[in-house]
């Protein structure tokens, strides 16, 4: 079943209505009244730390985690804030390609190619779907991109 774009902001998915703006900002926002719906299209992104920001056209996301070491000698607790970064891209690919936006999924990849890390998303993303495959049942090809 194909979904309509989740990521798209030209036309809004079944379910959602376009609202009035809420704040002075004039910024639309919408609500839907399927959240299974909206749920199933999320991409998921494991992060272990708290994220601040996303830096959209480096593909990172930002953030914090917090360090507490105690000093036995010095009978003290020492509190650190260590800043954090994530690259998010491979997240994105693997979520066009699984919905079978292969069209779409080269059209993102075309946006960040530039940057030096891109070869490095891309990595990690065969790494991710080769670790799936390998953990999969054997003999289940579906021909399909095994996200």
């Amino acid at each position: 079943m194909h979904h309509s774009r989740p990521y798209s902001l030209r036309g809004l998915p079944s379910g959602h209505v376009a609202s009035t703006p809420l704040f002075t900002d004039n910024l639309k926002r919408w609500r839907t009244n399927d959240v299974k719906e909206v749920a199933a299209q999320a991409v998921y992104i494991p992060l272990d730390f708290y994220p601040l920001a996303v830096l959209l056209r480096k593909g990172i996301i930002a953030g914090i985690e917090q360090n507490i070491t105690l000093q036995n000698s010095l009978g003290l607790l020492q509190f650190r804030l260590i800043t954090k970064t994530h690259l998010f891209l491979h997240h994105i690919f693997r979520n066009l390609l699984s919905y079978g936006y292969e069209l779409d999924a080269v059209r993102f990849a075309k946006l960040f190619e530039k940057l030096v890390y891109f070869g490095h998303a891309l990595e990690i993303l065969l790494h991710t779907v080769l670790e799936k495959e390998a953990d999969s049942p054997r003999g289940r090809s579906s021909g399909k991109f095994p996200c």
